[in-house]
């Protein structure tokens, strides 16, 4: 009779055909110690390594990364325009991302490669933003995706309470409501944006930015993003309390940037709140404003 693999069964070490194995889970296996999982084949360490002969598992397959399940759900306004979107997504571990993800400093840097994302859309029901200058409402697409709803002129104040609700879905993301205080206002000052000139910025010296706010509420997003020839995206986003009224973008953010190709920059100050739903769903409702300039140009073309 055999039990685990192909080893013989056993009750006592002396069961074993040799005297180099062991009874360990009612299977003979080398000496050398106590089996060990390493998620993997044996790796062929030397003799007397943890994983030397055969592994012995007695628990449950290896799980894995686990499937993300997360949407956002966020309002933007500036002086002239508005805009409220949402999206919520099931990313499966396999096969493996399109894109990766590290830090620098205070930045986020996500580099994506050319292709299709393995994500899946998932529906929400109807969405309602309530507390602004205006109620907006959004519908579900037959995609389970969601058109971004524009309007003109600012859609909330500083300090506002917004209010972001779901109907929710059976076969999708639960019903949900939360609210956002609006973030304060804040001007930035460095760098200097008096046009709609691209800006420009280096690979090899660290970006310096400033700002005035005329309140506590809320965090400066800086965001930064080129397009390559062969359809590779990056991203740099990097935030920063309003309360530091300054800081700065290592050049290291942007040295996986595609070279010589489009991009773009945006500055705002966003206020966030965090849900988890039922269903494994983590939902991120998010009120941004835009950043006060001279030109009153807070986002546009990029040079890296």
């Amino acid at each position: 009779m055999f039990g685990c693999g192909s080893s013989a069964e056993c009750v006592l070490d002396s069961d074993c055909a040799s005297l180099a194995q062991r009874c360990e889970a009612h299977a003979c296996v080398p000496l050398g110690g106590p089996p060990v999982d390493l998620g993997s084949a044996d790796l062929g360490l030397p003799d007397g390594a943890p994983t030397d002969g055969p592994r012995v598992d007695g628990g449950p397959p290896d799980a894995g990364p686990p499937t993300d399940y997360r949407g956002h759900f966020t309002a933007e306004t500036s002086p002239g325009r508005y805009a409220v979107s949402a999206d919520f997504m099931e990313t499966p571990p396999t096969p493996p991302s399109l894109c990766t993800t590290h830090d620098e400093g205070p930045c986020s840097v996500t580099l994506c490669a050319a292709g299709t994302s393995t994500s899946i859309p998932h529906g929400a029901g109807s969405l309602m933003l309530t507390g602004g200058t205006a109620d907006v409402s959004i519908a579900a697409n037959a995609d389970e995706t969601y058109t971004t709803s524009v309007g003109g002129g600012p859609l909330f104040a500083p300090a506002a309470v917004l209010t972001f609700e779901a109907s929710g879905s059976d076969t999708g993301v639960p019903a949900f409501s939360g609210t956002v205080t609006a973030p304060s206002a804040a001007t930035l000052t460095t760098p200097s944006i008096t046009d709609a000139t691209a800006l420009t910025i280096s690979r090899t010296d660290d970006l310096a930015l400033a700002w005035a706010p005329s309140g506590p509420v809320g965090t400066i997003d800086a965001r930064f993003f080129a397009l390559g020839s062969a359809g590779e995206v990056a991203i740099a986003r990097c935030r920063f309390p309003t309360t530091a009224f300054a800081g700065t973008v290592p050049a290291a953010a942007f040295t996986d940037f595609p070279v010589g190709v489009a991009g773009g920059y945006s500055f705002d100050i966003e206020a966030e709140t965090e849900l988890a739903l039922a269903g494994h769903w983590n939902v991120t409702l998010t009120a941004r404003s835009a950043l006060a300039t001279p030109s009153g140009i807070s986002a546009g073309a990029a040079n890296f």
